[in-house]
């Protein structure tokens, strides 16, 4: 179930009664979902249009490159040219709908209130561990309220964000806690936070390695071919060896072509940057494990706690920075 850490599953807040108000909580969940819509909605748009644009582009200057090489009567069919000029006038349409839209602005402004929302929600914990279980839900109603302010200018507070205030000050303990109920914060708070976004680390690992694995080496293949290729059309064109000089003529264009298109494809995803922010994530939730693992106080909780909620907004903070410099325009 996606954000099962959001929406926990019945089954989980039945075996943990004591936190279901924590694990639960609707002053968080409720915000979460409509932030949550307006990114996905604008990022499938930005998505879809920045692959529309790159396909469209792609197939008018393959085709375009094909007929100037292998059939240069088709250039002054008007079907042909008509049919070539409407999918680019689409493509470009799509880039410029990509420059002039706020898609890619509520796209990340989306995404970055639903994470700060995830967070807040279990930052909570660390404040239920202090005092009471009513304390963690005070301390979400006040840092909403804050939130609320940083997204009155959601580009300005992505661009200002600082994990470290973000983290704020460990709550002060009140005083002793049952063991029962710090045993079950606990064992909540690793299954819903801590296994949680582990799992998520993990999926996006495999996931951007399958998709990587194409492009990045694709384009760099595509252009030292079509370069090696231009550079023996060179050669053989000087020494009067025309022979295949049509198919070479028309590799060469295609190939560079091809490279150029599978680099913006590469610019738009940040496959590499995405990489290696969610390993070091990976390395620094598997150190927040290590201090839950040994937590037998409340103080060792928080730090724990504190841990795992300072290397998600680290990892946020890498996400926006990321996401700026991520391109579908050529």
């Amino acid at each position: 179930m996606a954000n099962a850490d959001i929406n926990p599953p019945a089954t989980l807040l039945k075996s943990h009664p004591a936190v279901q108000a924590l694990l639960v909580n609707t002053a968080v969940s409720a915000r979460f979902a409509r932030h949550e819509v307006v990114a996905l909605v604008a990022k499938k748009w930005y998505t879809g249009l920045g692959l529309f644009s790159l396909m469209a582009i792609f197939t008018t200057m393959a085709s375009l490159v094909a007929t100037l090489t292998f059939a240069p009567p088709f250039a002054q069919s008007s079907w042909f040219t008509l049919a070539l000029g409407v999918l680019g006038a689409l493509g470009v349409g799509a880039q410029i709908s990509l420059l002039a839209t706020p898609l890619k602005q509520r796209w990340l402004s989306g995404r970055y209130a639903a994470e700060r929302l995830r967070c807040i929600k279990f930052q909570a914990f660390a404040y239920a561990a202090a005092g009471e279980k009513q304390d963690g839900l005070h301390y979400t109603e006040v840092a909403i309220g804050k939130l609320d302010v940083e997204l009155d200018r959601p580009i300005a507070a992505m661009q200002e964000f600082d994990p470290v205030i973000a983290l704020g000050n460990p709550p002060p303990i009140k005083g002793a806690m049952d063991t029962a109920l710090l045993a079950e914060l606990i064992d909540s708070y690793r299954v819903m936070r801590l296994d949680y976004q582990v799992n998520h680390t993990r999926h996006c690992i495999n996931q951007i390695r399958e998709e990587s694995r194409f492009p990045a080496a694709a384009s760099e293949i595509s252009f030292w071919l079509g370069a090696a290729l231009g550079y023996i059309d060179l050669i053989l064109g000087a020494s009067n060896l025309d022979q295949g000089a049509t198919l070479r003529q028309f590799l060469t264009l295609f190939l560079f072509v091809l490279s150029a298109l599978l680099f913006v494809l590469e610019r738009g995803r940040s496959h590499g940057a995405a990489l290696e922010r969610y390993e070091d994530y990976a390395k620094k939730l598997a150190a927040a494990g290590r201090l839950l693992d040994r937590a037998t106080t409340p103080a060792d909780f928080i730090e724990a706690v504190r841990e795992t909620e300072a290397a998600a907004l680290q990892e946020l903070q890498a996400f926006c920075r990321e996401a700026r410099k991520s391109t579908y325009l050529f």
